[in-house]
């Protein structure tokens, strides 16, 4: 699979499912990998959402990896957002997501439900932010 498969959605479409539902992003991008290397990662971050039959649509975000720490460092970064196909998976996104920060160690992943925010921290890293199981309210 190419990332270039990855259909484009339409912003109202987007919006309907942030606040009917359940929908998330997520990036296997680090810092410290090379462009090729967070690229390889990122094709098999999709092949694993497609994998588990959710809608995936490719977008450019940004974040402060290692936030209140002496060595953070906002980082650009090709995201993806993520939403369920059925209902049975608006039930799962979130746990899914949050496995998948964890393998990719990511500091956290993004979770949209009800058009409220909430990042959940997934990294075991000590400069984390936020910490591992942890979440914080985002606005």
């Amino acid at each position: 699979m190419k990332l270039q498969d990855i259909r484009e959605s339409s912003l109202s479409r987007v919006h309907s499912k942030m606040q009917d539902g359940t929908v998330g992003t997520i990036t296997a991008y680090r810092s410290e990998f090379s462009k090729q290397d967070n690229q390889k990662r990122n094709k098999s971050l999709v092949a694993k959402l497609m994998a588990l039959g959710y809608s995936v649509t490719a977008v450019k975000g940004s974040y402060i990896e290692n936030y209140g720490s002496d060595d953070e460092k906002e980082v650009s970064e090709h995201s993806f957002l993520v939403a369920p196909r059925s209902v049975e998976q608006n039930d799962t996104i979130e746990a899914d997501l949050i496995r998948l920060g964890n393998i990719f160690d990511q500091d956290s992943v993004l979770i949209i439900s009800n058009g409220k925010g909430k990042l959940v921290g997934t990294s075991h890293r000590d400069n984390a932010w936020p910490s591992f199981g942890k979440e914080e309210p985002v606005g």
